[in-house]
């Protein structure tokens, strides 16, 4: 691959995330405005995450995680149930991905995703401008009406069979 492509690519990823990034903010404000209980679920949410996280390290006994595992879950449903009541989809406040195989990385661990593949493609066609003619000339636009219907010659089958 020329590395220009590379540098081209990593930038779309970030433009990618960087609008993905600004979309849930704005969401997030959307619900903070109309709906701030909801929000404060999803920060409580985050908060207790963080401490089921730090509990783990500092090797908390096994009832006293599985009872803040319930808890969030618990949080969770009420968030999703309040947030489904309020006319929106569940997953509103969650940072969405147009690729969730890669979660528009570009890469899964050391291999390129389908969606780098696909991008990189996609440049080419567009540098070798193949793009505007493939736009053009496809099988959408495909004329059978400029091949005759009848058999040229001693050929078996007329130019629209074959």
């Amino acid at each position: 691959m020329i590395k220009g492509y590379e540098k081209e690519l990593t930038s779309i990823y970030e433009n990618i995330r960087v609008e993905e990034e600004k979309k849930l903010k704005k969401r997030r404000s959307e619900i903070e405005e109309k709906h701030p209980e909801i929000l404060e679920m999803d920060n409580l949410i985050q908060k207790k995450s963080l401490n089921l996280a730090m509990s783990i390290l500092k090797g908390l006994n096994e009832l006293e995680l599985k009872k803040l595992k319930e808890e969030i879950t618990e949080l969770r449903f009420k968030k999703y149930e309040a947030l489904v009541a309020s006319g929106y989809d569940q997953e509103y406040l969650t940072l969405n991905y147009r690729c969730h195989k890669c979660k528009d990385q570009g890469y899964i661990g050391n291999s390129k995703c389908s969606c780098y593949k696909s991008k990189l493609v996609s440049l080419y066609y567009k540098d070798s401008d193949l793009q505007d003619t493939l736009r053009v000339n496809n099988f959408n636009n495909f004329d059978l009406s400029l091949f005759a219907n009848y058999r040229i010659s001693d050929d078996k089958y007329t130019p629209r069979k074959i």
